[in-house]
Order: C-alpha cells, then structure tokens, then sequence
C-alpha cells in the first residue's frame, strides 16, 4: 500500500508536495558530469521509492529524465504509466535502443538504467543473495560507445513521509570492465543496500526468471 501511495505522488503530486519530503545527496556531482556536456548514465534498481527517486532528482535538477525500460503487454497500462511519468520521464527508449541511448547521452541527457533489470537480452549471470541472476551487461559498452560518466543512484524511505535519494560518485574504469566483472559489481552493491532496507525492494519483480542453461525455472 505504502508504495502504491509513492507511485500516486511521484505521477500526481505537485512540486510543492515533493519538494519538502526528500533530500539529495550527490546532485553537485551530477551537475558536474553535465557541465562537461557528455550526458550521465544513472545505474538505478527496483526499490520501491525509487520511482517517486526519479520524480524528486528531476525536480531538484530542473529537466526531465529518458530512461530504458521495458514496455508493458496492456496498451491501457502502458497509456497509464507513460501519463503519471510524464512530469519527470522525457523519452522512454525501447529496451533494444542502445543507439537511441547512445544518442541521448551524446545529447547531453540524463539516461536512467534500470541495472537489475531481466530484458531477456543483453545479460550475463551475475549472483544476487547466491543465486545467479540476468543482469543487464550492456553499461561498459555504453559507457564506452558514449564517453558518458555512470552513476549509481538509490533511493529510500528514510522515515514515514520522508526520503532520501543518493548520487554516488561516477564509476572508475566501467568502459574498459568485462560486462561480467561490471554486472558482480553492481549486484554486489544492490544486495549491500537490500540487505539493508529489505523491505524497501520490490521482491514482486521476478528477479530470477530468466535461468541459466538446463536450470528449472523459479516461478
């Protein structure tokens, strides 16, 4: 319940509401990596506020965010959840885009990676709570392809009615990392961060769906 309310304010509410509720940490950071005009990659996750997360740093940053994402099967909940996004999502890119994200960060955007994430494309296995899990793969080729800074990004319900949300400095080295070496590093860190909130992870989403070969399936 409490992040069906989180999900109503980050679509509907205003930014008077927002604004007095949240703090960010690290917005000097990502204003740095714009200032040098090659866009920022944000690495984000599915905890539970992280989407009224991206509704507060677009306000604090004053310009809506594009992010790659997976659409939904019902045309009526993809109408749905495009018009709530649409005061902090600028562009959704398909999940198959990478030249349109590779494009947007030329352009000097703010482009949202959803890293736990399970496209059924572009992963490798990278273990979460031991066990292995479809990672996206693709964050050391665009970083690489675009030149942009990836930042890692949280965000968390500090207390009822307050949250927080976390730039952390850019990444060392994520072109030149293996898109395994990339995706254990990233999933360490999750799992650092459920461990210690856990529960503030969407455990609804099918973390383990995608199986390696000749594994049974979870659900």
């Amino acid at each position: 319940m409490t992040a069906i309310f989180e999900n109503a304010l980050a679509w509907y509410g205003t930014p008077t509401r927002i604004g007095p509720i949240a703090e960010v940490h690290g917005l000097d950071q990502l204003r740095k990596a714009l200032s040098d005009g090659r866009g920022a990659l944000l690495l984000a996750t599915h905890q539970l506020p992280m989407e009224l997360g991206a509704r507060i740093l677009s306000e604090r940053l004053g310009m809506g965010l594009d992010t790659l994402a997976r659409r939904h099967g019902s045309p009526w909940l993809e109408a749905t959840v495009s018009q709530g996004r649409s005061r902090f999502i600028d562009r959704l890119l398909d999940k198959k885009d990478l030249r349109g994200v590779v494009r947007a960060l030329r352009d000097n955007r703010v482009v949202v990676l959803i890293g736990d994430q399970d496209f059924n494309v572009h992963h490798v296995f990278a273990p979460f709570f031991g066990v292995p899990a479809a990672t996206l793969a693709i964050t050391p080729r665009l970083a690489r392809l675009s030149a942009a800074p990836v930042l890692p990004v949280w965000a968390w319900r500090q207390a009822p009615g307050r949250y927080v949300v976390e730039i952390e400095a850019p990444l060392a080295a994520v072109a030149d990392a293996s898109p395994e070496a990339e995706a254990r590093r990233y999933m360490a860190a999750l799992e650092e961060r459920v461990r210690a909130r856990p529960e503030q992870y969407l455990w609804q989403h099918r973390r383990f769906k995608t199986r390696p070969p000749g594994e049974p399936d979870f659900y």
